[in-house]
């Protein structure tokens, strides 16, 4: 290949490229973000072991039987089958333009003379090749972040991607139509600050979470927004006034103002949740057309009940890593003239709820 060629570099140093990559992943393992306890990202070495942690069969008790009588076997309740994680090979690919050639022939340039200087330019530029291999661990995660969210606040995942046309279509068979409720309409929805009940509606949501399965919710995910249409009801506004010792059944609330602090409070105290999580992060993604959107994981309006480790971003064994899992690094020359080259990461990978009994979720304007 000629000097000016980033496949060669990369092929030339394929041990140092597999280590970044290798790094970059188990560091996003270890993540720290707000949601990293919730949404953990784990890796599986066999897809069968991911399998055997989907709970099929509710747990009951047992059955009294009599001496000579058989005793009943457990329905199962729900099922995973392996067959959808062929729907879910997610990868990203990186084209290496005009300018980049031109960096590495200039890379090649300096290697080939003496001094302090281009050594460390040289240098620089071989990291900035390294430094875009490494970005495309996250990018491939980060798609499977936005599944993830759809199955937290769903219990399904039917996904169509905008550049490829491929289509996911997830569901977890288990869910509770007790804690995914119906979205909120007409002045009941918190964009409705006179009309609007937000305290109670998670309140009753947070009641029905403990009635159905033992527990109250251990976190709440929602946007900002959302927080302060709690903030700006009027029955947030009324609680604080009550509070402090308003004695009319319905106080003034016209120059009430309720900070987030105390609107979080206000939510805790009712849902008895032991904490609320403000989650406003977006992501970036292209259509075929070349448009890019920013858009946010959590969808407008609608806020969900978590716990530590609820919802994987589980990654299996794929074809391409040998049947290792995690994510698979190749960079190519798919054509010398005109030159055309590319750097791949591609993984498999699946939003996973080991017992989908627990996703809890709703929109509320």
């Amino acid at each position: 290949m000629s000097d000016s060629s980033i496949v060669e570099l990369l092929s030339r140093k394929k041990r140092d490229v597999d280590k970044i990559v290798d790094i970059t992943f188990f560091r996003m393992l270890e993540e720290v973000s707000a949601i990293a306890s919730i949404f953990p990202i784990t890796n599986y070495v066999d897809r069968e072991i991911l399998l055997l942690k989907f709970k099929h069969n509710r747990p009951t008790i047992g059955s009294i039987v009599a001496e000579d009588q058989d005793i009943p076997a457990t329905r199962p309740r729900s099922e995973l089958r392996e067959e959808l994680f062929s729907n879910l090979k997610i990868g990203k690919k990186l084209l290496f333009l005009e300018r980049d050639f031109e960096l590495m022939f200039k890379m090649k340039t300096y290697l080939g003379m003496t001094g302090a200087v281009q050594t460390q330019v040289a240098a620089e530029i071989e990291k900035h090749f390294f430094g875009l291999t490494a970005d495309l661990v996250p990018s491939v995660i980060e798609k499977l972040t936005v599944l993830a969210f759809q199955v937290a606040t769903t219990g399904a995942c039917i996904y169509t991607d905008p550049l490829t046309n491929a289509r996911v279509a997830l569901t977890y068979p288990g869910t509770l139509a007790t804690l995914l409720p119906a979205a909120l309409t007409g002045n009941a929805r918190w964009s409705q600050p006179a009309t609007a009940t937000p305290l109670t509606n998670l309140e009753g949501h947070a009641t029905a979470h403990y009635d159905v399965l033992g527990s109250f919710p251990q976190k709440i995910i929602m946007r900002w927004s959302n927080l302060r249409q709690v903030a700006n009801s009027v029955e947030a506004k009324t609680a604080v006034m009550r509070r402090s010792g308003a004695d009319s059944t319905t106080p003034d609330t016209t120059a009430s103002y309720i900070t987030d602090a105390l609107a979080t409070d206000l939510i805790l105290e009712r849902t008895r949740a032991k904490e609320l999580i403000l989650f406003d992060a977006q992501y970036s993604e292209e259509s075929a057309s070349g448009v890019i959107t920013d858009k946010y994981y959590l969808d407008d309006n609608t806020y969900l009940f978590a716990r530590d480790g609820q919802f994987e971003r589980a990654f299996v064994p794929t074809v391409e890593k040998d049947f290792a899992s995690g994510i698979f690094f190749v960079a190519e020359q798919t054509s010398k003239s005109p030159r055309r080259e590319h750097a791949i990461a591609v993984g498999n990978g699946i939003p996973f709820v080991s017992d989908d009994r627990y996703i809890a979720a709703r929109k509320v304007a």
